[in-house]
């Protein structure tokens, strides 16, 4: 497998980059070396040039062991989120690198929703919408799709969570009116290629 180049690799590589720079700028401080220790395994799995398999049993309990660490370090409310986040994607590498995508937006994770509720944002021209999965977990999503009714259902994408005025949205709308992966527009997918590439 040519893990130098495996997107799956580098969405875990651009996340924890975000970790690596609050460091640099002193916003965290790391005594322990957990952020470089991170960032020594996602570089070691780059190169291994391993297969999925043996890149599972040769990393993932180290990986998700240092991403598990960051939780040590004394994070303000929005880096802890991000963490939150950074845990869930380590979480799910077994599966991404079983599905070895090809192009940026295949490396998300995605639910169908139910909106269960839809509300004005007390500040902003926005509205906060949370949404159910199949699972019954809830997620925050604000949207500017100002037409959004409650009880539609919804493809929405977990992208790293985005605070709005002080409401954290954990996710963002793809398509209206889905429920199974037949009904979903691959272009509406495409256009999320640019989220991959962390600002």
């Amino acid at each position: 497998m040519d893990t130098a180049d495996s997107l799956v690799i580098k969405w875990l590589e651009q996340l924890t980059r975000k970790v690596y720079e609050w460091k640099r700028s002193g916003s965290i401080k790391d005594k322990e070396g957990i952020v470089d220790k991170l960032t020594s395994i996602i570089n070691e799995m780059k190169y291994s040039y391993l297969e999925p398999d043996e890149l599972m049993q040769v990393y993932f309990s180290k990986l998700l062991e240092a991403v598990k660490k960051l939780k040590d370090l004394n994070l303000n409310e929005k880096q802890k989120i991000f963490v939150d986040y950074l845990i869930e994607e380590a979480e799910d590498l077994p599966r991404k690198l079983r599905l070895n995508p090809s192009e940026p937006y295949q490396v998300f994770r995605y639910r169908f929703v139910d909106v269960v509720s839809v509300s004005k944002h007390p500040s902003l021209n926005l509205l906060i919408t949370v949404t159910r999965d199949g699972e019954g977990i809830e997620r925050t999503v604000v949207t500017n799709d100002l037409s959004l009714k409650q009880g539609e259902k919804a493809l929405i994408v977990l992208l790293p969570p985005k605070e709005f005025n002080g409401v954290w949205s954990k996710g963002m709308f793809v398509q209206f009116g889905v429920k199974k992966p037949e009904e979903i527009d691959i272009e509406k997918l495409k256009q999320l290629n640019s989220y991959f590439y962390l600002k």
